[in-house]
């Protein structure tokens, strides 16, 4: 009887440290979206997902990008225009002359995904277009392959995915 109680014991231990480990360690991360008030808006969707799968976004306007370089999980929304203080802030580190070159023309878009842009260990997902809506056909686009990024930074199952 006593060997009985000592293996329920160790179990519940273990289950509890593992329970605490795996929380966290989800606990750490957390997404920065770096997107206008427009940009977000067309985002509601995903900002619900994420809320649902309680993912801490934290928010920046493109004014503020800049502080997004030392999160670790970033979405980043830009349109090609170098009067966007997003764009001015962040594209130059993480766009290549190509990728400028494609956002000047009407309709350019790309999707960028980059690794330790600003420092070791960084992931970044950039939503780029010559205009906003660009950017919104891009997200749109590439779903499949963004969504697949985003949700194994936070261990989310990709099935079921809505129209991002």
């Amino acid at each position: 009887m006593v060997h009985g109680k000592k293996f329920v014991f160790c179990s519940a231990l273990s289950f509890c440290l593992m329970f605490l480990l795996s929380a966290a360690a989800f606990a750490e991360g957390s997404l920065t979206i770096v997107a206008s008030q427009d940009q977000l808006q067309s985002m509601d969707v995903l900002l619900k997902d994420l809320k649902d799968e309680n993912v801490r976004v934290k928010i920046l306007a493109p004014e503020a990008a800049a502080q997004a370089k030392q999160d670790d999980y970033l979405i980043l929304v830009l349109n090609g225009r170098p009067s966007d203080p997003a764009y001015s802030a962040l594209g130059p580190k993480i766009l290549t002359d190509s990728d400028r070159k494609i956002l000047e023309r009407s309709g350019g878009k790309k999707l960028i995904v980059a690794r330790d842009v600003w420092k070791n260990g960084q992931e970044v997902v950039c939503f780029a277009g010559n205009t906003d809506a660009d950017a919104q056909t891009i997200r749109m686009e590439t779903k499949g392959k963004w969504w697949d990024i985003v949700a194994g930074w936070f261990n989310i199952a990709v099935g079921g995915m809505h129209g991002y």
